[in-house]
């Protein structure tokens, strides 16, 4: 049995492509809902997408005010479809968790227990999520004061700027650390457990924090520059044919077709985006759920990585 995270990310990588049919399999069920969810978020918001892009080429107080009303106007929509996002997110982290547990692959079949787990994966998910926002305001409130204090005492405008962008880099990698601290037992809960969220989670990543941390950030980055490279390369073709019917490139008007010329060019990006997504998840529950092992030693199909 392993105590500590070194090759985790190697080991998540290896085991991920070994068993990636597997993988396919338990993930195909959620990125088929996810996929549907998306193409109507895309369908019903290509009119907001339409005012913002009027607002940003054409700044003017009409402009502006036309996409703030109708991002406020949409924001129910906007909020049921996070809603759904992060359910079929919890699903397919739960389903992932599951298949390494069992070794069994089930395409269209729920698992023994799945929903519930996953609905328990949902309600921990909130507990973080609050905890992180009474966070993100304690920290916002730290760089508020610091700025003023820093401009009582004189000191240039630049110096104040590099402060408090240390701060926030600071109050970010918090944030971080503060979050895997908890999704660290997600594989467990994933599994039926219902542990107490800082005596049983807090302490399982107890000496761990910045090995978890540092290895889920570098995760998240480079998936972050895959998928910039992704999206740009495949994107250039659909921006290179339908950008004229957006903005005239003589007048830069807005054309008559921008919103049926935009929704063709987020259309395969929200395809990509998903696939994208959909990988990531894999690998980073796969990884946790190998961090998981090492940490606690319990059984999670795993431990021998």
């Amino acid at each position: 049995m392993k105590n500590d995270l070194r090759g985790t990310l190697r080991a998540a990588l290896r085991v991920s492509l070994q068993h990636w049919r597997g993988l396919a399999v338990v993930s195909a069920l959620p990125f088929f809902v996810g996929s549907i969810i998306s193409t109507i978020q895309l369908w019903q918001m290509r009119d907001i997408y339409v005012a913002g892009l009027v607002a940003n080429l054409a700044p003017t107080a009409a402009t502006l005010a036309t996409a703030d009303d109708m991002a406020a106007g949409h924001f129910p929509l906007f909020l049921g479809f996070f809603i759904f996002s992060v359910l079929i997110m919890a699903w397919h982290f739960t389903r992932i968790v599951h298949y390494w547990k069992s070794g069994k692959a089930e395409a269209l079949r729920l698992m023994p227990g799945e929903l519930h787990e996953t609905a328990a994966i949902v309600v921990y998910a909130i507990f973080v999520g609050v905890a992180l926002v009474a966070i993100y305001f304690l920290a916002f409130e730290i760089i508020v004061l610091t700025a003023q204090g820093l401009s009582k005492m004189g000191v240039s405008a630049n110096a104040i700027e590099f402060v408090l962008g240390m701060v926030s880099l600071a109050s970010l990698l918090v944030l971080a650390a503060v979050a895997m601290r908890f999704l660290i037992g997600f594989p467990g809960i994933a599994q039926g457990g219902t542990p107490r969220p800082m005596r049983d989670l807090w302490p399982l990543a107890k000496g761990a924090t910045f090995s978890l941390t540092w290895r889920a950030i570098a995760l998240f980055a480079a998936f972050v520059v895959v998928s910039i490279i992704l999206l740009v390369a495949f994107m250039l073709p659909f921006l290179a044919s339908s950008g004229s019917e957006i903005v005239n490139p003589t007048t830069y008007e807005i054309g008559p077709d921008a919103a049926q010329a935009i929704a063709a060019i987020l259309a395969p990006a929200q395809i990509v985006g998903q696939v994208i997504r959909a990988v990531f998840l894999v690998f980073f529950t796969t990884f946790l759920t190998l961090a998981f092992s090492r940490l606690t030693h319990k059984p999670t199909g795993l431990n021998d990585k």
